[in-house]
């Protein structure tokens, strides 16, 4: 009997040819044509909604990774009147406390009507000899935040209330929001403002509760600035974290705005694209309205990736690079494909 053959299965090969045909569109106007006038719409908008979440990740990155109390080390008079100011607020016998608990602070002074005073520091600046009030604190109970901290910032933080030639350095406590700002010493020029909440204040603080035990707490933060008191890095902990629930709603914000400006860019210059065809002797009058949405889609992908690049690289630009190559990359196109010249 004669034995039966062996059918050997070929190994299917992985499609590198599809691949690279795909990977063409970065750089070849011809391919991102083809794409866009042949492959099927739901192509379309996979390839939209990927190229819009890849063009915004370094904003939202960048948002997401935003520090409390960036720029707090301030080599300068001011700053070191605002941190000595703390160490004497910690320090003090007379001035009330605040604590906080379940999200809330209150002062050990009570309630008010007004906003009152918690604790003013006192220094001279080394140009003269006059002594300001280099650090005021203030606790304002239950009023609306927003319209107090304004107030304090016109009325209750200079020397002159008509006409301030300096303004304090403050923190202003509510109920569930803070804000704080150091003021260059002796003029009314601002180096720098925080703010948040007491939702998300690490365990050891919400242990303490008292903002005066906070300041004197043992501090694992980094210690290689010169400022490095106590003092100063439990606070610089607090700003912290008083500020990640704002992080993450200022980092959603991101989100959406990056999404709805790429997103309508790109619906943008799908239309520039059809009109761009429109003349009566392009060869390409006949691309539809959808067609030209396709050309379009398929031709943002390397302006994306280069806007995620670039983005990481200078991260104060990040929100133009995609506008910027976008709209090169459908100009280059332009040029030859969609505006041929006629022989």
């Amino acid at each position: 009997m004669s034995k039966k053959a062996k059918i050997i299965k070929q190994k299917k090969k992985f499609p590198w040819g599809k691949i690279f045909y795909y990977f063409k569109t970065l750089i070849s106007n011809d391919r991102v044509m083809e794409c866009g006038l042949q492959k099927k719409w739901y192509w379309t908008i996979i390839l939209f909604v990927f190229t819009i979440l890849v063009a915004c990740i370094p904003q939202v990155v960048n948002a997401s990774q935003t520090n409390g109390s960036n720029n707090l080390f301030v080599s300068s008079v001011s700053g070191d009147a605002y941190y000595i100011g703390l160490e004497e607020y910690r320090t003090s016998t007379d001035a009330p406390d605040l604590t906080f608990e379940n999200n809330i602070a209150n002062s050990t002074k009570g309630q008010s009507t007004n906003p009152f005073f918690t604790y003013e520091y006192k220094s001279q600046t080394s140009l003269n000899t006059k002594t300001y009030k280099s650090l005021m604190m203030f606790y304002i109970g239950d009023m609306d935040f927003n319209s107090t901290l304004e107030t304090i910032q016109n009325n209750f933080i200079g020397d002159d209330l008509t006409n301030p030639t300096y303004k304090s350095s403050y923190i202003v406590f509510g109920r569930e929001w803070f804000s704080a700002a150091i003021y260059k010493l002796g003029n009314t020029k601002v180096s720098s403002t925080y703010g948040g909440d007491y939702k998300t204040l690490r365990e050891t603080f919400t242990t303490a509760k008292s903002f005066k035990t906070i300041l004197g707490l043992d501090s694992d933060s980094d210690t290689t600035t010169t400022l490095n008191t106590q003092t100063l890095m439990n606070f610089k902990d607090f700003l912290h974290d008083g500020f990640i629930s704002t992080r993450t709603n200022m980092t959603w914000v991101w989100f959406g705005m990056t999404c709805a400006i790429n997103g309508g860019l790109m619906l943008l210059m799908g239309l520039v694209v059809f009109l761009m065809t429109r003349g009566k002797n392009n060869p390409n009058r006949k691309i539809t309205f959808l067609q030209s949405y396709g050309i379009s889609t398929w031709s943002s992908t390397s302006p994306a990736i280069l806007s995620l690049i670039l983005g990481f690289i200078i991260p104060s630009y990040a929100i133009m690079f995609f506008v910027i190559t976008y709209g090169f990359r459908v100009m280059w196109m332009s040029m030859r494909q969609l505006r041929p010249i006629q022989n």
